[in-house]
């Protein structure tokens, strides 16, 4: 299960010094000298954790190696370091003009319109944007009134034709199980803890929707006071995706 996280990792440079994070019940940051990343906290404290030396002192690759811990507030931190690489202005990504108008379940409403639609992870609007238009099951690991349980995926994936999923499961290492279950339908990864690797493309994701920071004062502002769910403003959504979705 590890190859993906391996490959994330491998690609990154070593040497390059973590100037700040900060861990907040919502999100995390990890800033470089170049650029910013976060990721979605879980702040479960689960296993043990495995790391040596305090996160100060970590390399951002070393930090980044810390995505394969199960206890999941390092993995958080190992994710936050792999997008700090991979989530920055690049040729290859598409990116938004304003923090809102890259929504992934607006952009996909035309596709998934009469689809069996699997969405893991409850995320804002999905009632609104896809209910009334597609078959869609929502899984997540604390049900909403409507919710599946996360383990019903083991029934339901393999029937669907779209399937977005929250990029949590990669922090919390749901994503390579999700990956086997879905591989009957396109798969989009979503959300700003999203690395825009094209590796993830070449394992088998049709597209990444994920977020850039562009303002890391107001980021940094959002995630110490803890201030919104809504990381957006603080910078621009994003695309990578393969042909002919």
């Amino acid at each position: 299960m590890w190859k993906i996280y391996d490959e994330l990792i491998n690609k990154i440079d070593e040497g390059i010094e973590i100037e700040d994070y900060h861990m907040g019940e919502i999100w995390t940051y990890v800033k470089t000298k170049d650029n910013v990343g976060v990721a979605m906290t879980i702040s479960d404290d689960t296993a043990p954790e495995i790391r040596k030396k305090d996160f100060k002192e970590l390399t951002l690759k070393e930090g980044a190696e810390l995505i394969k811990s199960w206890n999941f507030k390092e993995a958080t931190f190992g994710m936050a370091c792999i997008n700090a690489w991979y989530n920055r202005a690049k040729d290859n990504i598409n990116i938004g003009e304003k923090s809102t108008d890259r929504d992934a379940f607006v952009t996909y409403q035309e596709q998934v319109k009469g689809k069996n639609v699997a969405v893991i992870g409850h995320f804002p609007f999905l009632e609104k944007r896809f209910a009334p238009i597609c078959n869609m099951k929502i899984f997540e690991r604390k049900p909403q009134p409507g919710d599946y349980p996360d383990m019903a995926i083991e029934e339901y994936l393999g029937e669907m034709d779209y399937v977005f999923v929250t990029g949590a499961t990669l922090t919390n290492k749901t994503f390579p199980r999700i990956f086997d279950l879905a591989k009957n339908g396109k798969i989009i990864l979503v959300g700003p803890s999203v690395p825009m690797s094209e590796d993830l493309l070449k394992a088998g994701v049709v597209a990444l929707e994920s977020f850039v920071v562009t303002d890391f004062n107001k980021c940094k502002d959002f995630i110490i006071n803890d201030s919104t769910c809504f990381i957006f403003p603080c910078g621009k959504m994003t695309t990578m995706a393969i042909d002919n979705l």
